[in-house]
């Protein structure tokens, strides 16, 4: 805003009148300007954090840490750190230097708001659902958590008269929000029974307590000096109060009584309000209603009501004034729009041309009388030389005076060049070599096929009852066509050990715990209980899987990614599973279509386990997933994930939904496992066309020739699953290399002769089982004959550290593996390796396999000759 061409008198009015703009990216549901006002923050449904330039309404920057909706947003004072808090129970710090997270903090219960310490960043208050409220000390990296108390303080007459009824009912209060005071010594809370408290930072006592309503307060905000304070209840008042200086050691906390300045209602229609907020000033106070579009500002020093904002069409929830100018910000339910009320402001051009004169009626002009002369163009040029000797300043920066503080050497955000980390309400999106495009609507979400675990040998090892392990593992993409099954090639890697736990892909987190009874994630919240793994769990959902990850595979040039999901992530069905894994489904949708993957969705543990396998969710010695209502049950799972994602809007993104892996049929009822194909197969269909993929029960592809195609009561868009490992038996392990790589191509007529699309799931470069807890956790390996009942082939002394392996095994294991893409390339419709990443299995790792040369770099290149 170029402030010398603004009429003065419009800089003086001090309340917004129109809607001057909106902002979008993404559906927001939260909102904070920065303290200079510079920038305003959104906080998005999808958990992704945006921080819009006021001045030119771009998106200077994306922050992505989250998983699910962002609750509140908190500035620091010098505006380079912003805390959000969202629904996945985390707080994130972030660094807008250079869009770090530079602390995550998790809870056990959801977060009302979280808000920054005004003096000291890394503290911050947080209120909790149905829990105490905490201030977090994020000084170091483990974060230290003080509770804060929630029950009032009454006084002494008052706790005399207390029955024990009403002090059962104070220890039953809940707080409901927080909120620092300027100078930081002191926290005001709310309760969900009408309790204002007056709460010591440092030495977290409760110094002063006020009963403001019966009702539940919803939101304090308070102004710049820290003595106003506005109130919301839902008792559809809103309050504001006077306090006195809490900073003075002369205040008696015993003698205060705080007294409500005014009440501000609608006695008509009764209105609640969903959002209150002050002017920059203090001297207006605003909110948004309930089910209505308006904006209500009220003018403190008679208590009555001034303006109603108008122009959308929508209700309004977050509510937001800026730090210093008539200048409102609100989201709207529906669209998930900031929409932004101002003033307009006709722009004065005499400032620039002072011969310049704004008329209000038509006035005849009267021509200068050398006005239209010819001037000689020797004077002409005389005048142009002269001009150019003239010093025109465009360094000189004015000050503009603002009620902003600004200091020497304070903070500046970088500007953002990258445009794929800028948009604006289209997003900005690459489509080849220095060219780009706007983000259809809905883009960002592709995915990428799940590994599911194929073999020749799988088959005998789950038949023996070993319990080989093959899980799979976990924002956004370009928008794009939906994935060509019929001449594409699928290049794809598992997401194992993620959102169904694998003790062999992260051994780790099982030896930690000290417990022999303890063998997969049934038996994780079995013997631990729900609180305690779910605290486990979101640790590892947290930092097992990131960004970062899909970005380096997709840098490594693989096309798909495979999630292995368990049942449990959307109903536990009363067993001892956690829920809690869906929403990071979403994120690894979002990242992957971001990044231009596809994906692929795997219901990869069922009910009472398909397979008996530890990659189910349980390990048991024979599968009972046929008994009672079991396969009833998965069918209604599989209908919860293919209605929601089986929908249009991700078939850019999603290339099938897995309806089972390996249903281990030598174990189970071949016939019901068909006709669970059959209804599943239904169940999608009522959706969409999207691709179904079924596992072949570690049957050879072409026993279900006929099955669910074309002549099949029209199936169409089927896709059968194989998994081929050489590990689980005591031949395959025992074969020598060269012997392995003429099995891969002695095993492709198992999956070669399907009249279905056909992909290879689940494959691996590993020649032994010497994984740690591959076969299930506590059992050993057969190749170094500690599995029990085989026999001694070799030592696993350096498999599973490839540093240490010799440069003749490296060269073994790359022909090994080309060998395998070049059959699965040639005989099915691609692959999907397992898996991305281990801790310390690199025979199945593909990061560790890439970095080390040992898987070929491109996909496509080859070192040695085709082999089948």
């Amino acid at each position: 805003m170029n402030l010398s061409l603004v009429d003065p008198f419009i800089l003086a009015q001090d309340c917004p009148e129109v809607i001057t703009g909106r902002l979008r990216s993404g559906h927001s549901t939260s909102i904070r300007f920065s303290h200079r006002g510079d920038l305003l923050a959104s906080g998005r449904h999808d958990g992704i954090v945006v921080v819009f330039d006021i001045e030119t309404n771009g998106v200077a920057r994306k922050l992505r840490g989250h998983t699910r909706q962002i609750q509140s947003l908190s500035w620091s004072t010098n505006d380079r750190f912003l805390l959000s808090a969202g629904q996945d129970w985390k707080c994130v710090l972030w660094d807008l230097k250079d869009g770090s997270r530079v602390r995550t903090v998790r809870f056990q219960s959801a977060i009302f708001i979280a808000e920054l310490h005004p003096k000291n960043h890394m503290i911050f208050a947080a209120a909790l659902f149905e829990d105490q409220p905490v201030l977090v000390d994020i000084s170091a990296e483990v974060p230290v958590k003080h509770t804060l108390p929630t029950v009032p303080r009454r006084s002494q007459t008052g706790r005399e008269k207390a029955t024990e009824k009403q002090a059962a009912q104070d220890a039953k209060q809940t707080t409901t929000v927080t909120v620092f005071t300027p100078s930081g010594e002191h926290i005001l809370t709310g309760t969900n029974k009408g309790w204002l408290n007056i709460i010591d930072a440092r030495t977290y006592d409760t110094l002063y307590s006020y009963r403001v309503t019966n009702s539940l307060i919803v939101l304090i905000r308070m102004t710049q000096s820290g003595r106003d304070v506005v109130l919301n209840s839902s008792d559809r008042i809103i309050r504001t109060f006077l306090l006195p200086d809490l900073c003075d050691p002369k205040l008696d906390f015993d003698m205060l009584e705080l007294k409500v300045q005014h009440k501000f209602q609608d006695l008509v229609q009764r209105l609640s309000w969903n959002a209150v907020t002050f002017s920059s000033a203090g001297d207006y106070v605003a909110a948004t209603t309930y089910m209505n579009h308006h904006v209500y500002i009220w003018e403190r020093g008679q208590g009555s009501l001034v303006k109603i904002l108008e122009g959308t069409k929508e209700e309004l929830s977050v509510l937001e004034w800026h730090p210093f100018r008539p200048f409102v910000a609100a989201i709207g339910v529906d669209s998930g729009r900031v929409w932004l009320w101002s003033i307009l402001q006709p722009q004065r051009w005499s400032a620039l041309a002072p011969d310049f004169v704004e008329v209000e009626e038509n006035v005849e002009y009267i021509e200068k009388e050398d006005e239209f002369d010819i001037q000689p163009l020797e004077e002409l040029h005389k005048r142009r030389l002269d001009q150019e000797d003239e010093e025109v300043d465009v360094l000189t920066v004015d000050p503009v005076k603002t009620n902003a503080q600004h200091e020497p050497g304070e903070f500046r955000m970088p500007v953002l060049l990258d445009i794929e980390a800028s948009d604006s309400e289209d997003e900005i999106v690459a489509v080849g070599a220095g060219q780009f495009r706007r983000r259809s609507p809905g883009a960002g979400r592709e995915y990428m096929n799940d590994d599911e675990v194929t073999a020749s040998g799988d088959e005998a090892r789950r038949a023996n009852g070993s319990t080989a392990s093959g899980t799979k593992r976990r924002r956004a993409s370009k928008r794009g066509v939906a994935f060509a099954w019929g001449s594409e090639k699928v290049k794809g890697v598992n997401i194992g050990g993620w959102l169904v736990l694998e003790p062999w892909i992260t051994p780790s987190l099982f030896d930690k715990l000290g417990r022999s009874d303890i063998l997969d994630e049934f038996t994780l919240g079995q013997k631990l209980g729900k609180a305690a793994a779910l605290k486990i769990l979101q640790e590892h959902w947290d930092s097992w899987v990131t960004f970062e990850d899909f970005q380096k595979i997709k840098d490594s040039g693989f096309n798909l990614v495979r999630i292995p999901i368990g049942y449990w992530a959307y109903d536990t069905l009363d067993s001892p599973y956690v829920k809690g894994a869906a929403p990071y489904i979403d994120a690894a949708i979002d990242w992957a279509r971001g990044l231009g993957l596809k994906v692929m969705i795997d219901l990869h543990g069922a009910p009472g386990s398909q397979n008996g396998f530890d990659n189910s969710g349980e390990r048991i010695s024979a599968p009972t997933w046929t008994t009672g209502d079991t396969v009833q049950q998965t069918l209604e799972i599989f209908s919860t994930i293919s209605t929601k994602y089986a929908q249009p809007e991700y078939q850019d993104v999603i290339v099938g939904i897995e309806l089972l892996n390996e249903p281990l049929i030598p174990k189970l009822d071949e016939g019901t496992v068909r006709q669970f194909f059959r209804d599943g197969f239904g169940r999608l269909r009522e959706t969409s066309d999207t691709p179904i993929v079924l596992h072949d029960g570690f049957l050879p592809t072409s026993n279900w020739n006929g099955f669910l195609t074309p002549s099949d009561n029209n199936a169409q868009n089927v896709v059968m699953d194989h998994h081929e490992y050489q590990v689980f038996t005591d031949a395959l392990v025992a074969l020598s290399p060269d012997a392995h790589v003429s099995a891969v191509c002695s095993a492709s007529g198992s999956y070669s002769g399907a009249d279905k699309w056909t992909v290879v799931g689940e494959w691996t470069g590993a020649m032994t089982d010497c994984a740690k807890y591959l076969n299930g956790l506590g059992i050993g390996a057969r190749y170094d004959g500690t599995y029990p009942g085989s026999t001694k082939v070799g030592d696993c002394k350096w498999q599973n550290d490839i540093s240490k392996w010799p440069q003749e095994y490296k060269d073994q294991t790359r022909k090994y593996i080309e060998a395998q893409m070049g059959a699965f390339e040639t005989r099915a419709n691609g692959w999907v390796w397992w898996n991305f990443k281990t801790e310390s299995a690199h025979e199945w790792d593909a990061f560790a396999l890439i970095d080390a040369g040992v898987m070929p770099q491109p996909l496509e290149s080859r070192k040695f000759e085709v082999i089948c």
